[in-house]
């Protein structure tokens, strides 16, 4: 531990810096302190210039296909993260960094990539260049950060140790298999050009080359770019899209637009969204296309945390096709108005 007089930076205290004075002794702990408050001040400010969310510049930190099985590559280049409420680092990445070590895939899985944060201590045992060599000692000790991209496979990363602090970044989920294709990664990490503040919506999933679906999931027609669902004989035909999502505790509702019908009678025919988020609820098929649009309000989730949002689509009935064509799920910040409607 480095040899100081005492710490007394208190932020509570709002100095914004320290006068050094003519004819007195210069102590250790002022000079400490008036490091700490230009850095608490460019932590804030950081975290405010991002609305207080982890956010990447342009392209940087963003997980992207790569050519080797069981492997991505991470882009370059600069992200805000936080180690504490309200508190943001920047790190930067010097070079794509390609990341390996996955396990193959046997069965429907997601796996995170997140990064390990770690803010620590450097003396000379860790450093000799820390030892001046002019008076032959240590006269100061750096604190650093470090970072590590790691993989949680099949489930979201435990709780970090002390003073490491995870930090999601992208999931992977996809079937039996080894390569990772853009439509098994999901990026959690927005980007900052996204401005929450004057946006009333942000688009968070829709049908693309980043799109989630499970093994269940409807078909795609490529041609059409719609889902299909088919019920014969009587019996239900029901698919499921899930979707990972980063909840915000600035998301004021959730909605889903989409289009949906089918092709004949059903004896039910529904289209549902379901997630811990905000329960569940559905919206009855008609047989003519018909737009699809409901609001939900989140209810008791956890900032950060991760919940599967998903998209049903049922039906039962004799030879009845159901069709729905590119959902789009957004988060909403503005003022909001619930609403639910379709052929009920």
């Amino acid at each position: 531990m480095a040899d100081i007089t005492r710490e007394q930076f208190d932020e509570d205290k709002g100095v914004v810096r320290k006068i050094f004075q003519k004819g007195r002794h210069l102590a250790d702990a002022d000079l400490n302190e008036q490091a700490s408050i230009v850095q608490r001040h460019e932590q804030r400010l950081l975290s405010s210039l991002v609305n207080h969310v982890d956010k990447r510049f342009g392209e940087a930190f963003k997980v992207v296909q790569h050519a080797d099985p069981l492997t991505v590559k991470i882009k370059a280049g600069f992200a805000a993260f936080h180690l504490d409420e309200k508190l943001a680092t920047l790190l930067k990445l010097d070079n794509d960094y390609t990341l390996n070590g996955f396990e193959v895939w046997t069965q429907q899985r997601t796996d995170y990539i997140y990064v390990d944060i770690h803010e620590y201590e450097v003396g000379p045992s860790e450093d000799i260049d820390i030892v001046n060599p002019q008076v032959g000692e240590e006269t100061c000790r750096d604190i650093r950060i470090d970072y590590e991209f790691k993989i949680s496979t099949g489930t979201a990363p435990s709780s970090a140790p002390e003073e490491h602090i995870y930090r999601t970044i992208a999931t992977v989920t996809r079937g039996p298999g080894s390569y990772i294709e853009e439509a098994n990664i999901s990026v959690n990490l927005p980007n900052h050009h996204v401005d929450l503040s004057v946006l009333p919506e942000r688009l968070i999933w829709m049908h693309s080359s980043e799109s989630h679906t499970s093994a269940d999931a409807p078909a795609l027609d490529a041609s059409s770019e719609r889902y299909i669902v088919t019920s014969s004989s009587g019996e239900t035909g029901k698919r499921v899209i899930r979707i990972p999502y980063r909840y915000s505790d600035k998301v004021k509702y959730l909605a889903i637009y989409a289009e949906a019908w089918r092709d004949s009678a059903a004896q039910s025919a529904f289209l549902r969204l379901d997630s811990f988020l905000f329960g569940g609820f559905q919206i009855w098929i008609p047989k003519t296309k018909t737009k699809v649009i409901a609001h939900c309000i989140p209810q008791d989730a956890v900032d950060g945390e991760y919940y599967d949002i998903s998209i049903h689509l049922r039906v039962t009935g004799t030879n009845v096709n159901v069709y729905m064509q590119r959902p789009i799920i957004v988060e909403g910040f503005g003022d909001y108005e619930i609403q639910s409607y379709g052929d009920t």
